[in-house]
């Protein structure tokens, strides 16, 4: 039986939708939690999938694995949002398996918060173990852990930063090292001073002495600069890294019979690494700054999300760009024997945003890296919502808004008055060439 038109249509249209779905599966990860047992379940589907979720509970005594999930007692955490997929399925799988760990490997030493707190007091003493429906509810509860768990795996995706980052670092603590010094240096000439007045005694000029050698020991610390010959130790590894991935790109290119796509593939990637991929981040983020705001007009509001899609698109290719050049290089190490891993692109923070149901539960981590974003998930029930549509809603003070607004307009008003111009020169040509026509058919008439 053949399909009409219409059938086609809709089936190729499905089929697209899907194949787009699968490309952008892992840039969102899901993570719902048990209102009662603080059960943590990742996911990278908006929706719980039944069998999915169960299986990744682990089975702790009886009646700790439901027959099925129930929608009054599983809510949506948080909501984790990456600028690439592959770096959400690394993300999304190490978290599996830290949860794994979490449940296999833990001690009787800690503080449970799910057990009241004369069985805490007991289990902390080791006076008594815990008991199985006790050592059950220890097991369950792994909420703090996930939050704890996913904040350590952002700070590794931020180990190497950025090139530019680094060497900010570098120079910003080598100015204050600088000024620091000049500063010790000063206050030591004055201790000096006052420890050479005659009318001290030993009494009365030790504590002169203690100031001054603290001083001494602070200026020695300086000049021995390790905190700085550890920032330049990851600037030069986080280099000859860039190094090697344009030399491995370099290869692919001067290979015989390069696509022009790989070709365009490997500019790009050179691109992402050189700062690229940052400053797309700061310009989505500054975009975003904006639209949260309600102070916008029609127009500039339209002008600032045509810039956050074109950003993004941009920032997907760059991402499309790494992944493929790096399993082309991976395919010809393979080809050719090589047993060696090609070397693979650091992945940073920039794009990266989490959006809590309850902001207070980022607190369960010591510290999150300074460049990941944290927003508020608003008011949810049983499923997360769309990602696309929840734009997180970054603070902007007032009197900054009303500035770059102003810059906005003027630059506008700019563009206005010189699209006018070349409008009024052009009128201008075309009445100066008619005028410059009708005076000789007038003539014309006249000797007639």
């Amino acid at each position: 039986m053949e399909l009409t038109k219409a059938a086609q249509a809709a089936r190729l249209a499905k089929k697209a939708f899907f194949a787009q779905k699968a490309t952008e599966q892992g840039r969102h990860i899901f993570i719902y939690n048990n209102i009662r047992t603080n059960q943590t379940v990742c996911s990278l589907e908006r929706s719980l999938n039944n069998h999915d979720a169960l299986s990744q509970l682990a089975y702790a005594g009886k009646k700790t694995i439901p027959a099925a999930l129930r929608k009054d007692v599983w809510r949506p955490m948080a909501i984790v949002t990456f600028p690439s997929p592959a770096q959400g399925r690394s993300v999304y799988q190490k978290l599996r398996e830290f949860r794994k760990l979490h449940e296999l490997h833990w001690d009787n030493n800690q503080e449970y918060p799910m057990l009241p707190p004369e069985t805490q007091k007991r289990i902390k003493e080791g006076k008594a173990a815990p008991t199985k429906k006790e050592r059950a509810k220890i097991i369950m509860d792994q909420k703090a852990n996930t939050i704890a768990d996913l904040a350590a795996l952002l700070k590794t995706h931020d180990e190497g930063g950025s090139v530019e980052k680094l060497r900010a670092e570098v120079q910003a603590l080598e100015a204050a090292q600088k000024s620091r010094l000049a500063e010790i240096e000063q206050e030591m000439a004055a201790k000096k001073l006052e420890m050479d007045d005659p009318k001290l005694n030993g009494s009365t000029r030790k504590p002169f002495l203690v100031v001054y050698k603290s001083l001494k020991r602070e200026k020695e610390l300086l000049l021995k600069g390790e905190e700085r010959e550890a920032l330049l130790k990851r600037l030069n590894e986080k280099e000859s890294h860039l190094e090697s991935l344009k030399r491995e790109r370099e290869k692919l290119l001067s290979a015989e019979a390069v696509p022009k796509a790989l070709a365009k593939d490997v500019e790009l990637a050179n691109k992402a690494e050189n700062g690229g991929l940052s400053r797309l981040a700061e310009e989505i983020t500054e975009a975003n700054k904006f639209l949260a705001t309600e102070l916008l007009t029609p127009r500039l509001r339209r002008r600032w999300e045509s810039r956050v899609e074109e950003a993004q698109r941009e920032q997907k290719e760059m991402w499309r760009a790494i992944e493929s050049v790096g399993e082309e290089m991976a395919r010809r190490m393979a080809k050719s024997g090589s047993k060696a891993p090609p070397p693979k692109p650091r992945w940073g923070l920039n794009g990266v945003s989490i959006r809590w149901a309850d902001v207070l539960d980022a607190d369960y981590a010591g510290e999150w890296p300074a460049q990941v974003v944290h927003d508020r998930l608003g008011l949810v029930k049983h499923s997360a919502p769309d990602p696309k549509r929840a734009a997180p809603g970054l603070s902007i003070t007032n009197a900054e808004l009303e500035r770059r607004l102003k810059e906005e307009e003027e630059a506008m008003e700019a563009e206005m008055e010189a699209a006018e111009g070349e409008a009024a020169e052009g009128e201008a040509a075309e009445g100066k060439a008619a005028e410059e026509g009708k005076p000789a058919e007038e003539g014309k008439k006249v000797v007639v």
